[in-house]
């Protein structure tokens, strides 16, 4: 078990938090959102999201986001892609959503992300 702030977590929480991060991480292309992540763990939202937040230590957008900003790495980094290709096959659904959380998760500007060579 892990334990944090006093509070427990049992395991099936664990379970509850595997499954979230395994449906965002064969999601994220698509429109998800904290309802979409809370079913996909079997529980509500309101009683999720702060288990979700103790157990990784990011909230379910940040971490939604830090899978959408490290696959799109990849794409930009391969060079094969335009980067509103890339931000919509990575599921941001406008370029200045993707560019200012790209920047706050990466480091960096899409644009300026190096291609491999």
């Amino acid at each position: 078990t892990v334990e944090e702030e006093g509070g427990q977590i049992d395991e099936a929480h664990l379970d509850n938090v595997k499954e979230a991060i395994k449906y965002i991480k064969e999601n994220y292309e698509k429109e998800i959102d904290v309802d979409r992540v809370s079913r996909a763990a079997g529980l509500s939202r309101t009683y999720f999201s702060p288990i979700f937040k103790r157990v990784t230590g990011y909230t379910i957008v940040s971490y939604i986001n830090l899978v959408r900003c490290r696959n799109a790495a990849k794409l930009l980094r391969s060079g094969k892609f335009k980067v509103s290709d890339v931000a919509s096959s990575c599921g941001f659904g406008n370029m200045s959503y993707f560019t200012r959380t790209y920047r706050k998760v990466m480091g960096v500007l899409p644009s300026e992300e190096k291609t491999e060579q």
